[in-house]
């Protein structure tokens, strides 16, 4: 519920922020700062054109970073599991964390990558379309498949950095609450 929570407040700061980067990576001229965009579009869209894409942009993320989250816990829990020795602090625990991260961003992206691809045909195009103009004429261009082009990459991509990200932030979050000197031993497990 956190994880989802996260997700649908994040989506009301960032989202003209989504909208800027799919402008710009389609913009055929190369000097266009993001300055000069977002008046071209508050211009010709007023300021809804800055949420261009947010309800496409909430049906990914909302579920997306729930999941993102709740995989991360659930993997960490199982991997633990499977290395029964491990104890917070050790290196083992931080090499199963990172398997853990890198698997729970995959994980989310390959959840939400077809949102993701919807997303960013909405708000690359010219006229916007709705959801449901870009399912139908996606589907019938290629089916399944036009759902998850570029879909490889991008896990390859989120792998290391998911691991990077959850790994770091749980090892800080540790070191700063002392939880690496907890005799007992006990690793905080998710309720499943």
């Amino acid at each position: 519920m956190t994880g989802c929570f996260s997700g649908a407040v994040g989506v009301a700061v960032y989202t003209p922020a989504e909208v800027l980067k799919c402008k710009a990576q389609i913009t055929k001229d190369s000097a266009v700062s993001y300055r000069q965009m977002i008046p071209r579009i508050v211009e010709a869209e007023g300021y809804r054109g800055l949420y261009r894409g947010f309800w496409a942009t909430c049906m990914r993320d909302i579920p997306g970073w729930g999941v993102y989250f709740y995989s991360y816990e659930v993997f960490k829990k199982l991997f633990y599991r499977i290395d029964k020795g491990v104890k917070p602090g050790q290196s083992r625990q931080l090499v199963l964390d990172l398997i853990a991260g890198g698997v729970a961003g995959s994980f989310s992206w390959l959840v939400g990558y077809p949102l993701d691809i919807i997303k960013t045909i909405i708000q690359a195009s010219g006229t916007p379309p709705t959801i449901r103009q870009v399912i139908v004429s996606g589907y019938r261009e290629q089916g399944l498949k036009y759902f998850f082009r570029g879909l490889t990459p991008t896990i390859v991509r989120a792998f290391p950095v998911n691991a990077a990200t959850l790994a770091s932030f749980d090892h800080l979050k540790q070191w700063i609450r002392h939880d690496h000197k907890h005799s007992d031993g006990v690793i905080e497990k998710p309720m499943l």
